[in-house]
């Protein structure tokens, strides 16, 4: 399969085929509500910009995609607390470095294989700060 890649007015372009998919930024919760809904929401290539605060969601699992989730700011603004709810991420769809978690600070999850980030399955995401 050919690939061209471009970028136009701050969009990255990737063309398989005739196909052509736009990497952009989701903004939560700007653009989608929750964190979970914009995951939902996101293709490979996009980037989720958390606003500052704290939010309140577990089992986050982005499915295989190669997204990255982390601050808008770019600084440790955010915190995602799942209240004893299970794992804050689930990391269990065989993803790859194209997968980054960042600049988030990850509290309340609640599991026996892993409260913060359960990560199996052959996966091995980017984490960082």
């Amino acid at each position: 399969m050919n690939r061209i890649a471009a970028v136009v007015a701050g969009l990255s372009l990737a063309f398989v085929g005739t196909s052509a998919t736009i990497a952009g930024t989701i903004n939560v919760p700007g653009d989608q509500p929750t964190i979970a809904a914009a995951i939902s929401y996101s293709s490979n290539g996009d980037v989720i910009a958390i606003a500052a605060g704290t939010y309140y969601e577990h089992s986050l699992n982005p499915g295989g995609k190669a997204i990255t989730i982390g601050s808008a700011s770019g600084n440790l603004d955010v915190t995602i607390d799942a209240q004893q709810g299970g794992s804050v991420f689930l990391i269990n769809s065989g993803e790859g470095s194209g997968t980054v978690i960042r600049e988030l600070i990850i509290t309340g999850g609640q599991s026996t294989d892993g409260g913060g980030i359960y990560c199996y399955s052959n996966s091995s995401p980017t984490i960082s700060d």
